[in-house]
C-alpha cells in the first residue's frame, strides 16, 4: 500500500502559477509510483471546464478559495483539515495555514513536512 500525501498550499495542477507548483508537478511526475498524492487547487485559478479529477496519477480537490492573499489562510486551513482523514503525510508549501500546525501535531499522528 502506498503512502498518501497531501500537497498543500499550492495553486494547483497543472502548474501555471509558480514555483511551488512546479515542485508539485515534479513530485505527482518522479514520485507516483511510490506515493499516492493528492494536490489541493484553487477552483478561483482553474475555470470548471479546465479541471480534471487527477493529473498525471495524482488525485486532485478543489477548493472554492483563492490560493494566495486574504483567501490563503482559509484555503490552507480547509485543505489541511481535509487531508486529516485519508492522508499520511501533509506536504505544506507556504504558511498560511502554519497556525493550525501545532493542533495537528497535537491531536494527530500526522506527518507533516515543510520545506
Amino acid at each position: 500500500m502506498k503512502t498518501k500525501v497531501a500537497i498543500i498550499g499550492t495553486v494547483g495542477l497543472p502548474a501555471n502559477y509558480g514555483g511551488f507548483e512546479t515542485l508539485a508537478a515534479h513530485l505527482v511526475e518522479e514520485l507516483s509510483d511510490t506515493y499516492d498524492f493528492t494536490v489541493y487547487c484553487s477552483s478561483k485559478k482553474y475555470p470548471e471546464k479546465e479541471r480534471s479529477e487527477s493529473w498525471k496519477g495524482a488525485r486532485l480537490k478543489y477548493i472554492p478559495l483563492d490560493a494566495n492573499g486574504v483567501q490563503s489562510i482559509a484555503y490552507d486551513t480547509w485543505s489541511i483539515i481535509h487531508s486529516l482523514f485519508y492522508c499520511d503525510v501533509l506536504l505544506i508549501l507556504g504558511v498560511a495555514g502554519a497556525w493550525l500546525l501545532p493542533f495537528v501535531k497535537m491531536f494527530t499522528s500526522k506527518k507533516s513536512l515543510f520545506p
